[in-house]
């Protein structure tokens, strides 16, 4: 869909999406390190540490539909080269309480990125976020177990940053961001 020049309609969000066939493949590179400990088999904590560069990054844009005055549709186009490192800390416990059993576990991410956009000329004329790409991450669960009737129940929290939802082709308007947000569910 994203190199098909024929517009579309996003079933869940309604937004009219018109793909891009001059779109380059991304190419990536990735490096990663990571140190973990366990405490047992379920338990344990982790620290890990990765830096990626893309190249034509492809990322969603915005624009306003012509003849129109504020409708907008949704395109792709290769953003710029770009960048993202990060660092990323997981741990999980196990108790045991007699019949009763919890595990809590999470992890949490920070994640910097930087697109250098390119205009005609050749030269670097801005450098942003990567689109789509939140700034943090966070994920948080507890598990709780009854072990003699079978009963399982967990809740689950996640939380996802602030992010560059678009780019606008357009000067008229304006990044488009998408909010931080939490989600709890049980």
């Amino acid at each position: 869909r994203e190199i098909s020049p024929s517009a579309f309609r996003d079933s869940s969000s309604g937004d009219t999406y018109k793909g891009n066939e001059n779109l380059t493949a991304a190419t990536i590179q990735n490096y990663d390190a990571r140190a973990e400990y366990y405490f047992s088999e379920n338990e344990k904590v982790s620290l890990g540490l990765f830096y990626k560069i893309i190249n034509n990054a492809i990322e969603r844009t915005t624009n306003l539909v012509a003849g129109s005055s504020n409708s907008v549709v949704y395109g792709f186009d290769n953003g710029g080269d770009a960048y993202a490192q990060g660092i990323e800390l997981s741990a999980s416990k196990d108790l045991e309480f007699n019949n009763y059993g919890l595990t809590i576990s999470g992890n949490t991410s920070f994640i910097d990125t930087q697109v250098e956009e390119v205009n005609d000329s050749g030269n670097i004329s801005r450098k942003r976020a990567l689109q789509g790409q939140p700034d943090s991450l966070a994920n948080l669960q507890f598990a709780f177990d009854h072990y003699a009737t079978g009963i399982e129940a967990a809740l689950v929290i996640n939380y996802t940053g602030e992010s560059l939802f678009a780019i606008p082709t357009n000067k008229l308007l304006p990044d488009e961001m998408s909010l931080a947000r939490t989600v709890v569910d049980i």
